[in-house]
């Protein structure tokens, strides 16, 4: 039996999977609902299209609303515009081809685990880790420049050469804001990062979303030591993270409609104790925000 797997990414950022043997479809997957989706991995959902995706749900019409039968969902993903459904990935037993100009933020988020030339640079272009740094510049053969640089300056020098040898694009270190919001169901934070492209062009992205803060409750110093880091780490992100696919325009326009209430933000600064200024709007601060920042009261 010869199996293949080719997986779509949509404008919304959800990812599917048309599983074929002997070149016909047998089922079709939505990651993170049709499978479990608790530590899914690029390397996960590579094992498990070469093993036919013994854990995923069957495909059944009613999934559906506009095509009847497996075959009409698999051409109609396959004759997609590139504004719908996009190519993203073709997986068979015995390669793997990887369509990385077609992915977004979901497919490179996916795949961002396994050791690629293209997920390492979405990893430092995202985080920009020193882990990241040296493998990119690993993957140029200028690896022991990057250690014996003697400051971030110069090793971030070393970083861009590297992406220039490997024909790819970082962009420049980011920064990062970290902003609280209550919402109906709780806390979460959202961190931003902002950088600039090889053009110079300044843009600003989602980072990170943590949830469910409301359950936690920091004491002082770990509060600051977590922000200083550019992510909230106390909590885990979002998982699957490719599964909410909110963008800066989207949560702007949260805000308007009253959907996000911002209650709290935090930069690095120098000048403030710890490192890190936080701005906390007391009066705008529910239950779940009370708790939270607790260590502050006094």
């Amino acid at each position: 039996m010869k199996r293949l797997t080719k997986i779509y990414e949509d404008c919304e950022g959800f990812i599917r999977a048309v599983a074929f043997e002997d070149e016909k479809a047998v089922n079709i997957i939505t990651l993170a609902t049709d499978i479990e989706p608790s530590g899914l991995t690029g390397g996960k959902v590579l094992e498990a299209a070469k093993t036919g995706w013994p854990d995923a749900r069957q495909f059944t019409p009613g999934d559906w609303s506009n095509w009847s039968t497996i075959d009409q969902v698999a051409e109609n993903l396959d004759k997609s515009t590139e504004s719908s459904n996009r190519l993203i990935a073709e997986i068979s037993e015995e390669s793997n081809t990887f369509h990385w100009s077609n992915m977004g933020h979901a497919g490179l988020e996916l795949f961002e685990d396994l050791d690629e030339v293209s997920t390492i640079a979405f990893r430092v272009r995202s985080f920009w880790s020193p882990a990241d740094c040296y493998r990119l510049c690993e993957k140029a053969d200028i690896e022991e420049r990057y250690t014996s640089a003697k400051s971030e300056d110069a090793k971030d020098a070393v970083v861009r050469e590297a992406a220039a040898k490997l024909d790819i694009c970082i962009g420049t270190r980011p920064s990062y804001a970290i902003d609280f919001y209550e919402i109906s169901t709780g806390l979460l934070a959202v961190t931003t990062a902002t950088s600039k492209d090889d053009a110079g062009k300044e843009f600003t992205r989602i980072a990170s979303i943590s949830r469910d803060l409301s359950k936690e409750s920091p004491t002082k110093e770990m509060l600051f030591e977590t922000l200083k880091t550019g992510f909230w780490q106390y909590s885990s992100p979002v998982q699957p993270r490719f599964q909410l696919e909110l963008t800066v325009e989207q949560l702007e326009i949260g805000l308007d409609q009253g959907v996000y209430r911002e209650v709290a933000s935090a930069r690095e600064d120098a000048s403030y104790e710890y490192g890190v200024n936080l701005d906390i709007c007391w009066n705008q601060l529910g239950v779940d925000g009370q708790h939270f920042f607790k260590c502050l009261e006094n």
